[in-house]
């Protein structure tokens, strides 16, 4: 992508169409933009099979959604998304997913992932930015699922790759991270902010860890935990 991310008019300068519309909400859509993980080509294509997706005006992110044990785990969006994206002031995320034993996954794939070299520090995260900033998106989508072999340890090495992974991209590239691994490394969806997934958002002292979680398709406004956590966690920021 060579398109750089438009700046949009400000929320609070936008008229509201009701009372009830809050400004500081926002929306992000996960999109699958080809038919299939192997036929997103890093270029584009000329082939009349991709969606086109038309309501950049209505979202704030975009999640270039994608992955699969036979086709590809990790999931770069092509540049003419990426490009459409950035002309509306979307930012877009790449996929990063490792699927269930069920549907092939392999917790071999999760282990070089977390493999640390001689310095203590993670390979992959260097080329998790190289790969954003050659290519011109956002950040990366986070979605681990495999189960077979999955324990804490697994946790606290992807928690100490996301801050690692914000820290060396100096604030210019984003993470979301999935709501499936909990903070004792099991493969446990919360369908909410909870004790079990909270440190992937923040860590014990309330510091940063992944910008934003994405809850599991189950969630509702009956279970969904305290917001504490967020307050606290923005008044730690502001202060």
């Amino acid at each position: 992508s060579v398109e750089a991310l438009a700046k949009r008019v400000e929320k609070s300068q936008l008229l509201k169409s009701n009372r009830t519309q809050n400004e500081k909400m926002k929306v992000v859509a996960l999109s699958i933009m080809n038919s299939s993980t192997s036929g997103n080509a890093p270029r584009g294509t000329n082939q009349f099979d991709a969606n086109v997706f038309s309501n950049w005006q209505y979202i704030d992110q975009l999640v270039y959604w994608g992955g699969s044990s036979g086709e590809g785990l990790i999931v770069p969006p092509s540049p003419d998304v990426t490009d459409a994206a950035h002309k509306n002031g979307v930012p877009v995320l790449g996929t990063i997913f490792f699927p269930q034993g069920a549907h092939g996954g392999k917790i071999e794939w999760l282990n070089t992932f977390l493999e640390k070299d001689a310095t203590g520090h993670f390979p992959i995260v260097d080329k998790m930015i190289e790969v954003a900033e050659k290519y011109g998106f956002d950040g990366w989508f986070i979605n681990q699922e495999t189960e077979t072999g999955l324990n804490k340890k697994h946790a606290d090495l992807m928690k100490e790759l996301i801050v690692e992974f914000k820290q060396k991209s100096a604030g210019k590239l984003e993470v979301m991270w999935y709501d499936s691994m909990t903070n004792d490394g099991k493969m446990d969806w919360q369908n909410a902010l909870t004790d079990h997934n909270q440190d992937y958002l923040v860590d014990a002292n309330l510091n940063p860890v992944a910008d934003s979680m994405f809850l599991n398709f189950w969630w509702n406004t009956d279970s969904l935990a305290s917001q504490d956590l967020l307050r606290q966690s923005k008044e730690k920021a502001e202060s």
